[in-house]
């Protein structure tokens, strides 16, 4: 017998996992629901379809932590003391995270269920393990930007004329470029991850939300290039009426 109200709750807990997400708050939220069902399933055993639920809100925790990251790198979004600390917590945690995430793929894929090895091969298109390898990195870089910022603020007044050399604002326009190139295509494949087929409320919802930050971005970028284009023309002026 199927548990009608915990598969509700699951399947409103899967489209929720898949929307984008905009603070450290949110990601905990779902993380404590979906582990709330775990820990207190009832007195009925999760059929084949509530597992490959569970397998997708976990999945979609981590990408969009992932993504929350991306975030924060690309927009240069100040950190407070609690989204520092949650992300230095999981930058520690993410190599026993990935084992698991590995562990729970073999799973799936030597299960006698048909539908749950389908989950295994969809995880494996998905290319999740790569994501999450490569996220160590951004979490890295997160965690280095914002302690450089906080330096950075108790010395400014001794760095501003650093800051504001030809040099220096290339380099950060090179770094912000990259990052926005890098956002463009992060939302790109996550449309992707949306069926064709699936046209639910939910998922048009999620289409229009991830095309907007697309075009944002887009736009982000090309201003950032003209300003690129702009330096390079100032810097070769200065140099064609070097005495």
């Amino acid at each position: 017998m199927v548990d009608f109200e915990r598969f509700k709750k699951l399947n409103n807990l899967c489209d929720k996992s898949r929307l984008p997400i905009s603070s450290v708050e949110e990601i905990q939220k779902i993380g404590g629901e979906i582990q709330n069902i775990i820990s207190n399933p009832g007195t009925k055993p999760f059929d084949d379809t509530e597992k490959v639920l569970v397998s997708i809100i976990e999945e979609n925790i981590f990408l969009r932590l992932i993504d929350y990251a991306t975030k924060v790198d690309t927009e240069n979004i100040k950190l407070s003391d609690e989204e520092l600390e949650f992300i230095e917590e999981k930058y520690e945690e993410w190599e026993e995270a990935i084992g698991w995430m590995d562990k729970s793929t073999k799973e799936l894929e030597e299960s006698s269920s048909d539908l749950l090895r389908e989950a295994a091969v969809n995880r494996k298109k998905s290319k999740l393990m790569e994501k999450l390898r490569l996220a160590k990195g951004l979490f890295s870089l997160v965690i280095r930007k914002e302690k450089s910022r906080r330096g950075n603020n108790r010395d400014k007044d001794r760095g501003k004329d650093n800051q504001h050399s030809p040099s220096s604002n290339n380099s950060e326009l090179d770094k912000q470029i990259s990052s926005l190139r890098a956002k463009v295509q992060t939302l790109e494949n996550k449309e992707k991850e949306i069926p064709a087929s699936d046209n639910s409320d939910t998922s048009q919802q999620q289409r229009k939300e991830i095309q907007r930050q697309i075009q944002q971005a887009k736009v982000e970028l090309k201003e950032k290039e003209k300003e690129k284009e702009k330096e390079k023309e100032k810097n070769t002026q200065k140099g064609d009426n070097f005495p």
